[in-house]
């Protein structure tokens, strides 16, 4: 399944976290980043929107017959 913008974001910062290695709690990095998205520029956000983007449409390339059906 294709990550939509906000996931791009939230993933290229725990990158970041990684790299400081500076422990965090998921939970508490996700709220953060929650606010600090909702803050974002537009022309920032829009980087990430184009990002997942191209992200879906190369998944509908690769897998041109995928239906997301979550478990219930």
């Amino acid at each position: 399944r294709p990550r939509n913008a906000f996931m791009i974001f939230r993933s290229e910062y725990c990158m970041d976290v990684k790299e400081s290695q500076v422990e965090h709690d998921h939970r508490m990095i996700s709220k953060i980043l929650g606010e600090v998205w909702r803050n974002l520029e537009p022309e920032r956000k829009e980087h990430y929107k184009q990002l997942a983007a191209e992200e879906k449409r190369v998944h509908t390339i690769k897998y041109p017959n995928y239906r997301f059906s979550p478990q219930q």
